[in-house]
């Protein structure tokens, strides 16, 4: 006969049975219990959450991210130097003045041009010319010349720069990179279509865009304007006014080696960062008598300052002494046609439009308020050729 112990002990369950889960669960809904009870320990990613919440909390009302400071000051700029309907010609000079000085130096002496043909071949349509000429020492300049065979010189002729790309090529519509097909798909073959309306065109590779990328510093920035621009800012110069020299460069080779163009007449157009240039070489040399930048002109306040650039656009100081729209006035009483695009996303078309109404009030004052138009395409950050080419050759007669 078995004791009742022994058949306690014989019908006991085994370890991992259901019994034993059921105490297991009763001790870890114990602890659980507990911890709702206990504060957190200080390492506990529950302790780590309710902090974060808390100094969020408390700083939520702090001004933290440097554009706080720096948006509101742009919108506070004195602006001492922008037009307020003041004599035209007089306030022109002070401006331009000014300008110089914050764009910074150029040498003061021209070095030899010293022009070299590198490649030449001729098309039913135009002759094109693969040149390079030195700029200035140890900065030469690579560019196509394109001259039409139908029209009789002495022929227009209209400088196409690129903007940030794989280079000046895209211009005369050859795709030798990723991405150059999107590009020439988005009306990037300027120098083809200057063809098309009656110009000769030059083609200036920029500096740290294609060719003049940085190559020989090891260790440089992915993104090909930063090197170049740093460098320059560091010798008191500014990576516009490089750029601006350069063309001007190119304007002298026009005049001193090409007799068949027409320098009396030169139009120069660009996207981005080639409108860029196009822009302040127009306001800067006299040589130019019409300009047509794309997917730049805008204020600065509204532009450069709220949405995301490159370091080259930026000129030291610009908001205490003038915007945008007030450099348009050293253009004056020459054409200018902005183009932009509705959706471009990096200069906002209401900050485009506002510079707009102010350059054309400050065209007025200069006896010119036709001579200034607004092109707006329907797409984004591009250019757009239709129907800035037929505007731009109306203006210029």
């Amino acid at each position: 006969m078995t004791s009742t112990c022994c058949t306690r002990t014989l019908h006991r369950q085994p370890k991992g049975s259901l019994a034993d889960k059921c105490r297991l669960g009763n001790i870890h809904r114990d602890e659980r219990q507990r911890a709702r009870e206990e504060p957190p320990s200080e390492d506990s990613p529950a302790r780590h959450s309710k902090n974060r919440m808390a100094y969020m909390m408390k700083t939520r009302s702090l001004h933290l991210s440097p554009s706080e400071l720096h948006h509101r000051l742009a919108d506070q700029a004195p602006l001492r130097l922008t037009y307020r309907g003041q004599p035209f010609r007089p306030w022109q000079i002070r401006l331009r003045k000014k300008v110089i000085e914050l764009l910074c130096s150029v040498p003061d002496t021209k070095c030899p041009l010293n022009v070299r043909e590198l490649e030449h071949r001729e098309t039913e349509d135009y002759t094109q010319t693969k040149l390079v000429y030195t700029g200035e020492p140890y900065s030469d300049v690579p560019c196509y010349l394109l001259i039409p065979t139908h029209v009789p010189p002495p022929i227009p002729v209209c400088i196409c720069l690129q903007g940030h790309s794989t280079g000046m090529h895209i211009s005369i519509g050859l795709a030798k990179y990723r991405g150059d097909k999107a590009s020439l798909r988005r009306d990037g073959d300027y120098a083809l279509q200057a063809i098309k309306e009656g110009f000769a065109a030059l083609c200036i590779e920029q500096r740290c865009y294609g060719e003049r990328e940085e190559t020989r510093q090891k260790l440089r920035w992915r993104h090909g304007c930063v090197d170049a621009t740093m460098h320059s800012l560091a010798m008191g110069r500014t990576m516009i006014r490089e750029k601006v020299y350069d063309v001007q460069r190119g304007i002298d080779m026009l005049q001193e080696e090409y007799p068949q163009v027409d320098t009396s007449r030169i139009a120069i157009t660009g996207c981005s960062g080639g409108g860029m240039t196009a822009f302040w070489t127009a306001a800067l040399d006299g040589r130019i008598s019409a300009a047509m930048p794309q997917g730049y002109f805008c204020t600065c306040a509204g532009g450069g300052m709220k949405t995301p650039h490159c370091v080259e656009i930026y000129v030291p100081g610009i908001l205490a002494w003038m915007e945008k729209y007030d450099v348009a006035g050293l253009i004056a009483p020459r054409p200018l046609v902005i183009v932009t695009g509705k959706e471009d996303p990096i200069y906002p078309l209401s900050a485009v439009r506002k510079a707009y109404r102010k350059a054309k009030a400050i065209y007025g004052a200069a006896g010119a308020a036709g001579n200034i138009r607004l092109v707006v395409g329907e797409g984004g950050h591009r250019f757009y050729k239709y129907p800035a080419w037929k505007i731009l050759k109306k203006l210029m007669g």
